[in-house]
């Protein structure tokens, strides 16, 4: 494809040379110009003149209308790759508008059901159960801000109350979630995964974080007073400023029926990876005193939690 390109310009370059050779050469080694040239008693700047001036105009111009029409193709190709992409960018735009409408449409129809069951009392006697496959359900199409808007609604109708469970969040997906400064004071989130979610100043008193997902999730300056978190994962959790005083981080409970022999060998391989699992969290600059619960072999002020219980 290439060299067919350039056959022309290969052509001329070979024609002017055998032109060259043919009627240069003489005048410049003292000779004549044969007579069928018709040159005799020509100098050599008639022969360019007549000759090399117009064929070098000739391949200028080819060559200049060549790369124009390079330049021509190059300039068409980038529009085409530029309206390539205005298509591609619109059709995402219009994916991720009907996305948050349909997103929007299924949240506020979950708001408004589960209202309306709040407020005929029905919820905590014969659909709690369809209120819990609905909070699923849902939470499962949401992005992260809409799953905070549905956790906010839940704690604030106290279906998640640490005392009373109506709806419980044990397997919901509550990744993600901008939740900063969100009252969760009382609630339970046993089982939930949270994970890469910003729980910033949040109120935690008194919550039951147990066997939660953790990861990545941004805790600073929250308030876990009293809060569960046993059998959590909490790799790369920040606990930056946060209160745990009286929170507990014991090693999850032994299971019953096994021999002494087992479950002493299990015992120790969950209190080491227990041990593993806290090592993981960021507690730097994390506030805890003489209530807090720790396991054996654990030493907060060596990851940089402060002891305040002086």
């Amino acid at each position: 494809m290439q060299f067919s390109r350039h056959l022309p310009i290969l052509v001329a370059a070979v024609a002017l040379i055998v032109v060259v050779i043919i009627f240069a050469v003489p005048p410049t080694v003292g000779r004549d110009w044969p007579a069928w040239t018709g040159l005799r008693g020509k100098t050599l700047w008639d022969f360019a003149e007549l000759i090399v001036v117009p064929i070098s105009l000739a391949l200028i111009a080819y060559l200049f209308s060549a790369t124009q029409r390079a330049e021509e193709r190059e300039i068409a190709r980038a529009q085409r790759q530029q309206d390539q992409d205005l298509a591609d960018q619109r059709r995402h735009n219009d994916l991720e508008i009907a996305s948050n409408r349909e997103q929007e449409a299924a949240l506020q129809s979950y708001l408004t059901v589960m209202t309306d069951l709040v407020l005929k009392q029905e919820l905590r006697d014969r659909i709690s159960t369809i209120a819990q496959a609905r909070t699923f359900s849902v939470l499962s199409g949401l992005d992260g801000r809409r799953r905070a808007q549905v956790l906010r609604f839940l704690a604030g109708t106290r279906l998640i109350g640490a005392q009373e469970t109506v709806v419980s969040l044990s397997g919901a997906d509550l990744s993600n979630m901008p939740a900063e400064g969100i009252n969760l004071t009382d609630c339970s989130l046993m089982g939930a995964n949270l994970s890469n979610s910003r729980l910033n100043r949040c109120s935690l008193r008194n919550s039951d974080l147990r066997s939660c997902d953790l990861t990545n999730v941004d805790l600073s300056n929250a308030d876990l007073f009293g809060a569960d978190l046993r059998a959590t994962t909490l790799d790369q959790t920040i606990f930056a400023g946060t209160l745990i005083y009286k929170a507990d981080f014991s090693p999850p409970p032994e299971r019953p029926h096994m021999s002494m022999a087992v479950q002493r060998n299990r015992a120790q391989r969950a209190e080491q990876e227990w041990l593993d699992n806290l090592g993981k969290a960021r507690f730097n600059r994390a506030r805890y005193d003489y209530s807090t619960k720790w396991p054996a072999g654990f030493k907060p002020s060596e990851t940089g939690a402060i002891n305040e219980s002086d």
